[in-house]
């Protein structure tokens, strides 16, 4: 009997060790990126890009794209809140300039914040005018202590590739906050995401013939997602449910046989 009841605690606290891992079941999910293409009629716009920054350099094109020679981006999202956004895009019309990625967002919310969403298809769009996209299923990322803090906020840099070798971009956040979902990329209504910054040139390129435009500008990020490359998770909740509870079974069977013995 004595056995028995030593069985059954350790497995009861095992069993409650189950379920508090059960309680931090996370998951983190990794897309693929490429270029938000305009799509009518959600979308009028004629600009297929996934970085967009007038006025950067004059001459050279403003829209950035990933390319079959760079690869396609990632878009990972962290079960801390946090997710990254790295890859390499290219300048549409001049493909010897181009930028690493590394941007950090962080606070991730389901709470529309500064300005968000951020509505950029045509109207008929969204649900609210009998459209396919719905914006209370998107989530941003900028919240702080109940307020956004993504306006401001340093949120990742640049790295010069090719002919802007050298160079170096800070990127802080700007306006609305970094939208996800269904349409948010704001060029069509699949699965992406948007969002907006100010970029300052913390380094010119090392080719000294190429001079970026110094003061402060606006730009955004107009994202399509992929199918998912990679996902990190835990076992289901449900496993582990029926896990611990199979052990506890197994612990009351065998104290409830011994003391029929």
């Amino acid at each position: 009997m004595r056995h028995s009841m030593k069985l059954l605690t350790a497995t009861l606290a095992l069993s409650g060790l189950f379920m508090t891992i059960e309680a931090q079941t996370v998951q983190a999910e990794s897309y693929l990126v490429d270029n938000a293409l305009s799509q009518a009629p959600y979308h009028n716009g004629s600009h297929d890009h996934a970085l967009w920054m007038p006025g950067l350099e004059n001459g050279v094109g403003n829209d950035f794209i990933f390319t079959a020679a760079t690869g396609l981006g990632t878009f990972t999202e962290n079960a801390n809140g946090m997710a990254t956004l790295t890859g390499m895009v290219v300048s549409e019309t001049h493909s010897d300039r181009g930028w690493n990625l590394n941007v950090t967002l962080k606070g991730r919310t389901t709470n529309a914040l500064s300005g968000s969403p951020k509505k950029e298809l045509t109207a008929a769009s969204y649900s609210g005018n009998g459209g396919p996209v719905d914006t209370a299923t998107w989530h941003y990322y900028g919240e702080g202590n109940g307020a956004s803090t993504f306006m401001g906020s340093f949120i990742g840099l640049l790295e010069g590739k090719g002919l802007y070798d050298g160079a170096t971009l800070g990127l802080t956040g700007f306006g609305a906050n970094f939208q996800v979902g269904e349409g948010a990329n704001g060029k069509n209504i699949d699965l992406g995401g948007s969002g907006w910054f100010t970029w300052i040139v913390r380094d010119q390129p090392t080719n000294t013939n190429i001079m970026l435009n110094n003061s402060p500008n606006h730009g955004d990020f107009n994202l399509y997602f992929g199918n998912d490359p990679g996902t990190t998770q835990t076992p289901e909740p449900s496993t582990i449910v029926l896990l611990g509870s199979g052990l506890a079974g197994l612990a009351w069977f065998r104290m409830r046989k011994d003391s029929q013995a």
